[in-house]
């Protein structure tokens, strides 16, 4: 806690705070007065206060705080409705505890600051602020199961280690909605089931196989009609089969949704599916990968919960015999924080967790930040920048000119975002048809362990848009992507990316691609390292896939990634002054466009010049800032032209690849291929180069590696 000399001073620099809270003042002897009778105007309000342990009615003070913050907002409302803020920054100080969310709290218009008097929510130093999304109760508070055909569901093994609740104790809930643990398939973010999670760690529905995935043995009737077989037994011990989903890379290894059940026949060991092709165009294939999420009789390992959506009893397996460990279960299905056409406002240093729904979301609205905060345990998304749609994939995809819905030079930074369900942050902003920038932001933030509940084509974070920033972010433990962007003139520096796309094949950390108009993006001073497999071409550093074209990839360093590079068929690609470091295949560049993927050039898939047509490419906007989409099409677009691999430096690695004789129209000059080209002490843990290293002597810049990655700044005090 604030020492309390620290809290008496804030307190007697605004101990009279506002006519239209208290309606009266205090005077010089302490004796209350008429505020209409007085002569000095009423003082001025900097500071209000909010405490969870405050009882509802306070008047905001340090010794009379908020109960909510809900109460400090529409006290601010009424403070500026009678101009009785101060000069400068008005900060909302809140105390330790949780803060149980049932309804999103949201900001408007009405609540922004300025420039000069900006508004901030900030949590007290070193104490724990957490807005709250769900419920919490002690593993004490549970009991053994006692129903005997409930227990008969269960293996002999465990049945006296799972524990029962009835959530219903804590109030009335949507057990239908609780328990719909699959509506965000597709391209769908939407709000999962309830989550359980123990002292803070994630537990997960009730699953077969417990390590690892079964396999489909065959397909009696094709690929696309959603029956396949299986081999094991388990399949034939489950009840309930509508409340199970199927969870599976079907087809393709870097494609995974969620399939219910129609049937089950145990004698032929058939699952029929009800397969729909717009949650899975692809159908299935032999020997693919998949496993079973929510059946109540796999309750057998510890971590493990089932939620009963017809009575609301939460059975789960605790990870450890401590009787006083915190269970939390996820209600909340919308924003944890709304900022809605704000302007000016901060929060920092503040938890927001345990929710079905999302974050944190600003939609519209200039200058606001979200600083110093831990996103955790998060049903979807952490924080949206440019507002939240369901379909945002869909949106990005097939809306070629989707640039969100926010303003500018609204940002997230030094924060920590874990545990979410769909991705980290969604960074959208600007305008393409005019190419405005957005100048959103996302800085220095760590973000891990993302897209827990769909892996794939979720990343920690998704930027789309124009002229928007990612720079000094940590990422890490990821099943997919890192970074994809959409977009122009995006920069995306300065971060370090490791160990991702751990469970997808064919993907890249940063990924891209599929449009021609999507120009002008810097990818400099990165770090990526540790993606290494079984393969040489599945885990890719930089992928810009389907014809991106004019990206910078500048000054980057590669170490240990199976696949460094990829350009697939695009034009106008600058790799430059990059260190590729015990990297089996460096760079790679093919001419797709008049192979295996012609259809894109030959009539039979237009969308590439769809979406050029979209922006208006020979427009006056996009003519004057790229002026080589006027001809492209006239000058056999599917052969990529115009690439560029100058002065970088290959170490340990594998040489470049240039696929359908792509290095003929690329433009090659100055690479060094050396294992020790001059490292201090031939040491490359720092990758810098000694100042007499002859690369620095024919135009290779150094890269500061000591400036990549999480910083210590106002909000971030470690980078541990």
């Amino acid at each position: 806690m604030i020492h309390f000399i620290s809290r008496l001073k804030i307190y007697l620099l605004c101990c009279v705070f506002a006519v239209g809270l208290y309606g009266c003042s205090i005077s010089e002897d302490n004796s209350i007065e008429d505020p209409t009778k007085a002569d000095d105007p009423p003082s001025k309000v900097n500071e209000l206060f909010v405490s969870a342990d405050a009882s509802f009615g306070g008047n905001g003070t340090d010794t009379a705080p908020f109960s909510s913050l809900d109460e400090a907002r529409d006290a601010l409302r009424e403070l500026k409705r009678k101009d009785l803020l101060g000069p400068g920054p008005t900060t909302i100080w809140i105390s330790e505890g949780v803060y149980f969310r049932r309804t999103t709290l949201l900001l408007e218009s009405r609540d922004s600051g300025t420039a000069d008097s900006p508004i901030i929510y900030r949590g007290f130093p070193n104490e724990q602020v957490r807005l709250n999304g769900g419920l919490i109760f002690k593993v004490s508070d549970a009991y053994p199961v006692v129903d005997q055909d409930l227990r008969d569901r269960f293996d002999a093994n465990v049945r006296d280690s799972v524990l029962e609740i009835d959530l219903n104790i804590f109030g009335d809930f949507d057990f239908e909605k609780l328990t719909n643990y699959f509506s965000g398939t597709g391209t769908d973010i939407k709000a999962p089931g309830a989550e359980v999670f123990y002292n803070g760690t994630p537990m997960r529905l009730a699953s077969w196989p417990n390590d690892g995935w079964a396999t489909i043995k065959s397909l009696p009737t094709g690929r696309l009609s959603g029956l396949f077989e299986y081999e094991e037994p388990q399949p034939s011990t489950w009840s309930n089969i509508s409340d199970i989903k199927l969870y599976g890379f079907w087809r393709y290894d870097w494609f995974a949704n969620y399939e219910s059940i129609k049937s089950i026949n145990t004698e032929l060991k058939h699952i029929q599916t009800n397969y729909i092709p717009p949650e899975n165009p692809y159908g299935f294939l032999e020997g693919q990968r998949w496993k079973a999420i929510n059946v109540l009789e796999e309750l057998d390992q510890p971590g493990e919960f089932y939620l009963e959506k017809h009575s609301g009893r939460l059975f789960f397996f605790p990870m450890d015999d401590n009787q006083n460990s915190d269970i939390s279960i996820s209600i909340l299905d919308t924003p944890l924080l709304k900022l809605d056409d704000t302007e000016f406002i901060t929060f920092r240093d503040v938890v927001f967790e345990n929710t079905r729904g999302l974050g944190i979301e600003i939609n519209k609205g200039n200058n606001n930040l979200v600083a110093g905060c831990i996103l955790k345990n998060i049903g979807t998304v952490g924080i949206a920048i440019g507002g939240m749609f369901a379909d945002i994939l869909w949106q990005i995809n097939f809306n070629t000119v989707f640039s969100g819905s926010t303003g500018t030079n609204n940002g997230v930074q030094s924060c920590d975002i874990y545990n979410t369900g769909y991705g980290g942050v969604l960074l959208g902003g600007g305008d393409r048809l005019s190419l405005t920038p957005g100048g959103n932001f996302a800085i220095n933030n760590q973000i891990f362990n993302y897209s827990r509940l769909n892996e794939t084509d979720r990343p920690a974070i998704l930027l789309y848009g124009v002229g928007n920033h990612v720079a000094h972010n940590r990422i890490h433990d990821g099943p997919d992507l890192a970074l994809t962007f959409w977009g122009n003139e995006h920069v995306i520096e300065y971060n370090e990316i490791y160990d991702v796309v751990k469970k997808v094949d064919d993907a890249g950390a940063i990924k891209t691609g599929g449009d021609f108009s999507q120009r002008g993006t810097k990818i400099r001073f990165n770090y990526i390292h540790d993606l290494v497999g079984d393969d040489s071409g599945g885990r890719i550093g930089v992928y810009l896939d389907d014809f991106q074209s004019d990206t910078l990839i500048f000054g980057n360093v590669f170490e240990r990634v199976n696949r460094a590079i990829n350009i697939g068929g695009g034009h106008e690609n600058v790799v430059e002054n990059n260190i590729f470091y015990d990297s089996p295949m460096s760079y790679f560049l093919d001419a797709r466009g008049s192979t295996w993927n012609a259809a894109w050039f030959d009539g039979r898939n237009p969308i590439l010049l769809d979406r050029l047509s979209a922006v208006d490419y020979t427009g006056p906007t996009y003519a004057a800032k790229y002026p080589s989409l006027i001809n492209l099409y006239d000058d056999d677009p599917a052969v990529p032209k115009g690439n560029k691999l100058l002065r970088n430096i290959f170490s340990f690695s594998g040489d470049p690849v240039f696929l359908d004789n792509t290095d003929t129209n690329t433009e090659i000059l100055d690479n060094f291929f050396d294992d020790y080209p001059g490292y201090i002490s031939d040491n490359p843990i720092s990758f810098k180069l000694d100042s007499g290293a002859y690369p620095l002597q024919n135009g290779f810049i150094q890269i500061p590696m000591n400036k990549i990655g999480l910083r210590i700044d106002d909000y971030r005090l470690t980078t541990e």
